[in-house]
């Protein structure tokens, strides 16, 4: 050995310099893992789709013909496309209006919107077939190709798309409502969806189908299918929109004509058009589950106050059974039943809320009523409870923006009122969270049911399987004097053996659900392309982590090869169901960190 040799390690030893370069290695390794790679981003072009995919409108000159020659008002038929190009326009929607003859010109992952579209050439039948069949796109509705060179043909070519089945046409009636499903791919944004007239002047089909719809038929109430003709309409024979595929094409398909949406607001239409648009023109969607790891919720809460001694059987209910419910007690009467009060919220499966103090109107009072009724009863429960309420139910369901200042700064979360159109819980005030309420109050079970027990828990589970086959939470509101009282509390019993035999039901208290609620509203995500990799990017702005947090992708026109990664170490994924059929799959994640944006990769094809 040299001396030039001898000199350099005797300083720098062989060893160390291993040791120095394995760790400046290892946290190359650990940087590049850890931080998000972006240059996918650059790269939007997904291969699988032409890169000039456009939206067209078709105006049916057949159609125009066919009116005339039966002796109908075309014009009426003009006027409403004109009004719905009018819309697309005001919504930013970019398309092109084209007749019959452009169709099969078309390409391969365009979009065809065609609505009202009731005549139709068999040539133009065949044109619009292969444009699917190719890996088009079509938005159509109502009585779509009913007839062919102007001949009868009824629901054939809808069945032939969809597979849906024809059952019967509804004839016009004023008090259909539509109800969207909130986990669905042509929802969009959810947690602004509501339930909206459906108006109707015409008859239109009702069809039966084998999967959920996107959107449904229901009372005002949105917590049950219609009753028509006498008789209460199957869920699956209730839908009015359905999405799907035909060959490699992807379509959606409603049942109700043109004007049902422009006949309502132009928020209700621009939000209705562009999730379809958006579920017709991207290769995948995704959206997240309703309440982070869960699908379906209710929400079952007692208005503690006539009887008060009741809440004791509630709580010892709820606590045999495990089941999560929420109280809300009267102040005056839990200062009267102290232990009883304290006692029930020591149980976990128990969540003590405020039902005002005296249990007498709010509204309309003396500002310092209000705050006794509100921050009294709050205080008041604390003390007794030694634990923190955060949710209020107001008496007669009544609440003014003087009581929402108040509650506010008391530091209420959620709220609990009368009826709303809305169908997920919402944010009005900020910081004050709404639960939407979808389920009849125990009053009008025990009225209308004549004190049925068997009558009563039958519709209990019919409102809540309506309910969350659609995600929307259902709420069970009971009394102390009614359905918590002596042997009526049988009937919630055998309810909440029902929800123990039905796991896919996750009953929660009013703050699990508003807590959800606002994380969920601090969580964002979309997607980006590259050739045969899909990221979905999911950024959490919430100041705390988020575990389970699940979504649902729908992949209409490609295929998912393999398990999806994360880009950091440490955060694991898991598919939760992938269903072939349908096409979509649900992804779960073990956590999103504060303040923070993750990639989950998908290699496709």
């Amino acid at each position: 050995m040299n001396k030039a040799h001898i000199s350099f390690s005797n300083r720098y030893p062989l060893d160390l310099i291993f040791a120095v370069a394995l760790f400046l290695f290892f946290i190359a390794v650990l940087f590049h893992s850890l931080v998000p790679n972006y240059s996918h981003l650059f790269n939007r072009y997904l291969s699988t789709l032409p890169k000039n995919a456009k939206v067209y409108f078709l105006i049916s000159d057949k159609t125009i013909d066919f009116l005339n020659r039966r002796g109908f008002d075309s014009q009426t038929y003009i006027e409403r496309m004109k009004l719905v190009q009018k819309y697309l326009t005001d919504a930013g929607i970019s398309y092109q209006v084209i007749n019959e003859t452009k169709i099969p010109s078309l390409h391969r992952g365009d979009v065809l919107i065609a609505l009202d579209t009731i005549n139709l050439a068999s040539k133009t039948k065949k044109e619009l077939l292969s444009f699917l069949e190719q890996g088009g796109r079509l938005l159509f509705n109502y009585h779509f190709g009913y007839f062919q060179d102007g001949k009868y043909q009824g629901d054939h070519l809808i069945h032939t798309i969809t597979g849906l089945r024809a059952l019967m046409e509804v004839k016009h009636k004023t008090d259909l409502f539509i109800t969207p499903k909130l986990l669905s791919p042509v929802a969009g944004d959810f947690q602004k969806a509501k339930t909206f007239d459906y108006i109707l002047y015409d008859n239109v089909p009702l069809f039966h189908s084998n999967q959920i719809p996107d959107a449904v038929m229901s009372n005002w109430n949105a917590n049950s299918t219609p009753v028509l003709e006498g008789k209460q309409l199957d869920f699956f024979d209730a839908g009015v929109e359905w999405h799907g595929t035909y060959k490699k094409g992807t379509w959606i398909y409603f049942s109700f004509p043109s004007y049902t949406l422009t006949d309502n607001s132009f928020n209700m239409f621009s939000y209705f058009v562009k999730n379809a648009l958006h579920f017709l023109k991207e290769p995948v969607t995704v959206t997240p589950y309703p309440y982070l790891d869960k699908q379906k919720v209710v929400f079952i809460s007692e208005d503690t106050e006539y009887q008060y001694q009741n809440l004791e059987h509630f709580s010892q209910l709820a606590n045999q059974k495990k089941i999560h419910v929420t109280a809300f007690c009267v102040g005056y009467l839990a200062e009267k039943y102290p232990k009883i009060t304290a006692d029930a919220a020591q149980n976990p499966y128990l969540e003590i809320g405020s039902h005002s103090y005296s249990h007498t109107k709010i509204i309309g009072t003396p500002l310092k009523n209000m705050e006794r009724e509100i921050l009294g009863s709050k205080l008041l429960l604390e003390k007794i409870t030694n634990t923190k309420v955060v949710g209020f139910r107001p008496p007669r369901e009544e609440i003014d923006d003087n009581m929402t200042k108040i509650l506010i700064n008391s530091g209420y979360i959620y709220t609990m009122e009368k009826h709303k159109t809305y169908i997920y819980p919402q944010q009005e005030y900020p910081g004050l969270i709404t639960l939407p309420r979808h389920g009849t109050d125990d009053y009008e079970y025990i009225i209308n049911l004549d004190w049925n027990k068997e009558k009563i828990l039958e519709q209990i589970i019919k409102e809540t399987e309506f309910l969350t086959r659609l995600n929307i939470l259902y709420t069970l509101s009971v009394h102390t004097h009614l359905l918590t009282y002596g042997s009526n509390i049988e009937i919630l019993s055998k309810y909440f053996d029902y929800l123990n035999q039905h796991p896919d039901i996750t009953p929660l208290m009013g703050k699990e659900i508003a807590l959800t609620a606002k994380e969920l509203k601090n969580i964002q995500i979309t997607t980006n392309y590259s050739v045969n990799k899909i990221f979905v990017q999911i950024t959490n702005k919430n100041d705390k982590q988020v575990h389970h947090f699940r979504f649902r992708i729908y992949y209409p026109n490609i295929t998912l090869l393999s398990h999806p990664t994360a880009e950091i170490i440490g955060i694991r994924t898991k598919t939760v169901s992938n269903n072939k059929k349908e096409k979509y799959m649900d992804i779960e994640v073990s956590k999103l960190m504060p303040k923070s944006t993750l990639n989950i990769i998908f290699d496709y094809q």
